[in-house]
C-alpha cells in the first residue's frame, strides 16, 4: 500500500520533471556554438537554455551538412532571448534579439515550445508561443519567419 508521503513524493517527481529548468548549457558539449558566437556577435550572445531540447540540430539550409540551432540570450538587449543557428557552412544567424520574428517581435521569452518539422525539402524549426504556431525556414539564401494559420 502507498502511503501519503510516497504519493506526494510521486507528485513532486512529476512536477519538477515537467517543469523547464532555465540553465546555461554546458559549454564543452557546444564548443563550435560558443567560438562562433564569440566571433560572429562579439560575446554579446550566451547560451541558455529555458526549453527543452536546449538545442537541435537538423538540416536547416538543405546542404546536406548539419546545422544546430541553440538557445540563446542577448547580454546587450536586457537579456532578450532568441535562438541561434549555427550552419554547417560556418555562418551564424541570430533570431529574436536584433532580428524581430515578425509580429512576434525581438524577444522570444515568450515561446513555450520548440520542434524540427519540414518545410518543402529542408528542415525547419516550429515553435508555439501561446496558443499561435511561428515557423523558421531557409529560403532565398536566408532565414524567415512566418506565423502558421
Amino acid at each position: 500500500m502507498i502511503t501519503a508521503i510516497q504519493m506526494a513524493l510521486v507528485a513532486l517527481l512529476i512536477l519538477i520533471s515537467a517543469t523547464p529548468v532555465l540553465a546555461k548549457i554546458d559549454p564543452s558539449q557546444n564548443i563550435a556554438i560558443v567560438a562562433r558566437m564569440k566571433k560572429d556577435f562579439q560575446g554579446r550572445v550566451a547560451l541558455k537554455c529555458w526549453l527543452r531540447p536546449c538545442s537541435i540540430r537538423a538540416d536547416f539550409d538543405g546542404d546536406g551538412k548539419p546545422d544546430k540551432a541553440a538557445l540563446v540570450v542577448d547580454t546587450s538587449r536586457q537579456n532578450k532571448k532568441g535562438i541561434i543557428i549555427a550552419q554547417g557552412t560556418g555562418k551564424s544567424v541570430l533570431m529574436g534579439p536584433g532580428n524581430p520574428l515578425g509580429e512576434w517581435g525581438d524577444d522570444l521569452s515568450e515561446v513555450s515550445a520548440w520542434k524540427v518539422t519540414r518545410h518543402g525539402k529542408t528542415d525547419a524549426l516550429a515553435l508555439t508561443k501561446d496558443s499561435a504556431q511561428g515557423l523558421i525556414f531557409y529560403a532565398d539564401g536566408q532565414f524567415q519567419f512566418k506565423l502558421l494559420p
